[in-house]
């Protein structure tokens, strides 16, 4: 008897020991449940058996967190965030309050620290959207020769000009007058229908502000609600065609738009040609306006300079130590000159055995236009003549491939003979540069819908727009422009300020976030 109470006074032992246990665990996660919220509590526990957490989760767990005051579980503690679109970042709750207001978590004050922001295995990711910043070498375009690219230039064919331009301006909906505001309004509110119109208010306000704010910076900045300006489609306002090779597609000359009629337009390159003049509209200068309708070609040139003379570059800062003065005709004509005689010159022994040996197209060696450099990129001439080669007598295929690189870098050193004063001194110059620094914004609206507000932003905007080859064509002259300044400056030794300048620059052109601090380049 005592033997088997002894033994029914064990099974006791165990099974109270078991609830006491349970109880204990019971009790610490009550208490770590009130203490830290249960949001916290499961997101520990989530982490500690090495799972993901999706947006509702830790959107309970960072709100809990913010209005407990609690530092460490808002600021700093890292948790792996599983997005909708099933892709993961790992940040903290301040990370993901302040770089992706899209998730909805709430922010608040706690944090003193600057953020070190969301990773992805240890790349960088700017946005917390699961997005790396990091671009491969392959991706990022750093080593591409920066007037060969992919892209297709081809989409705008000539015209005889002898269109019925009346009836292509109802078509395309050619405006008479271009309001900058109400098109880029529309750009926003079609490229991103989720903003609502009291957001494209505040995003307007910002632009109204940065324009006012910066007339240091381009004096000549004229704002207005409704800034509208007229817009020409005529045969007379250009010289006689064909027009279209290598001449603009449009211009402002002070006072109106100017729309090149020997194009054959589409609607969305037009509009992006209308946009990117219509931010020259707003740059009207102040002064009265100059007549260069009569002038010769000389004599525009120096109306231009004179016009822009208080301009500023990139490339003239501390570190440069350098003044740049708006492009020189005279200069830029010199350059062509020399461009060509260079090109003559050392050319002539590889075009000799192109022509003679391999029976190539002889326009290979023409001296090329430098003005309409992209005519030389790979996918128009060398691509096809060396599959051309390939198929027809393969067993030159390596001798051309070598005397067509040795020749793409004869007229890459050429263009830069070429175009080193004009670079510099038009492509630089801030009353160029902020328009297409706007396409660049522009650009980020089609792929992500975003509106770049900070300067690590700017960097992997502007760094995807310069490797894309495949983006819209409408993109490759600005592209291609500023790949050039950027190699004019690299040079010089100065490529990483000018480009330090660039994605300064580009925030503030694009959401005006920079009013609180002075601008870093005037």
């Amino acid at each position: 008897m005592k033997k088997g109470l002894n033994k029914r006074g064990q099974d006791l032992s165990i099974a109270t020991l078991i609830l006491i246990v349970l109880g204990i665990v019971i009790l610490v996660l009550l208490i770590g449940g009130f203490s830290l919220g249960w949001g916290n509590l499961w997101e520990k526990v989530n982490i500690f058996s090495g799972g993901k957490s999706n947006v509702g989760t830790i959107n309970q767990a960072c709100q809990l967190a913010c209005t407990q005051q609690n530092t460490y579980n808002f600021c700093s503690e890292q948790r792996d965030l599983e997005l909708q679109n099933k892709k993961t970042t790992t940040g903290s709750c301040n990370d993901f309050a302040t770089k992706n207001p899209s998730l909805g978590i709430e922010g608040c004050s706690l944090c003193s620290a600057p953020s070190e922001g969301c990773k992805i295995q240890n790349q960088a990711d700017t946005n917390c959207d699961g997005e790396p910043n990091q671009l491969t070498q392959e991706t990022s375009g750093a080593n591409k020769d920066y007037y060969f690219f992919q892209a297709d230039t081809s989409d705008l064919k000539e015209n005889d000009g002898k269109q019925n331009l009346e009836k292509i301006k109802a078509e395309l909906n050619i405006p008479d007058k271009f309001c900058y505001w109400e098109a880029l309004a529309e750009v926003y509110k079609e490229k991103c229908p989720q903003l609502s119109y009291l957001e494209l208010d505040q995003i307007f306000e910002k632009k109204r502000q940065y324009y006012e704010a910066n007339r240091d910076v381009w004096p000549w900045t004229n704002f207005d609600e409704d800034y509208c300006v007229p817009v020409i489609f005529s045969y007379e306002e250009w010289d006689p065609g064909p027009r279209a090779s290598g001449a603009p597609a449009g211009y402002w000359n002070h006072e109106t738009i100017n729309i090149n009629p020997y194009y054959e337009w589409e609607k969305e390159y037009l509009s992006h040609v209308l946009l990117h003049e219509g931010v020259h509209s707003l740059q009207k200068a102040e002064a009265e306006v100059i007549d260069t309708s009569e002038m010769t070609s000389q004599e525009r040139w120096d109306a231009i300079q004179k016009a822009f003379e208080t301009d500023t570059h990139v490339g003239t800062g501390e570190e440069s130590q350098g003044v740049i003065s708006q492009a020189d005709g005279t200069q830029v004509l010199n350059d062509l000159e020399e461009a060509n005689e260079y090109f003559k010159e050392r050319s002539k022994n590889v075009c000799e055995q192109l022509e003679e040996k391999l029976y190539l197209l002889t326009e290979l060696c023409i001296p090329p236009d430098f003005n309409s450099y992209y005519l030389y990129h790979e996918k128009i001439i060398f691509n096809p003549i060396l599959e051309k080669i390939k198929e027809s007598n393969p067993q030159e295929y390596k001798e051309a491939e070598t005397l067509i690189a040795q020749l793409k870098a004869i007229i890459k050193e050429g263009y830069y003979k070429a175009k080193k004063t004009t670079v510099k001194g038009y492509v630089g110059s801030r009353v160029e540069l902020q328009p297409r620094l706007s396409d660049v914004q522009r650009y980020w609206l089609d792929k992500e819908c975003k509106i770049i507000s900070t300067k690590e932003e700017a960097k992997y905007a502007l760094d995807r727009f310069l490797a894309d080859d495949s983006s819209e064509s409408y993109y490759f002259l600005t592209r291609a422009e500023l790949w050039a300044l950027l190699d004019v400056y690299k040079r010089e030794g100065k490529r990483d300020e000018v480009y330090n300048e660039l994605i300064t620059i580009l925030p503030r052109i694009a959401q005006a976030d920079g009013l609180i601090d002075q601008p870093t380049y005037t």
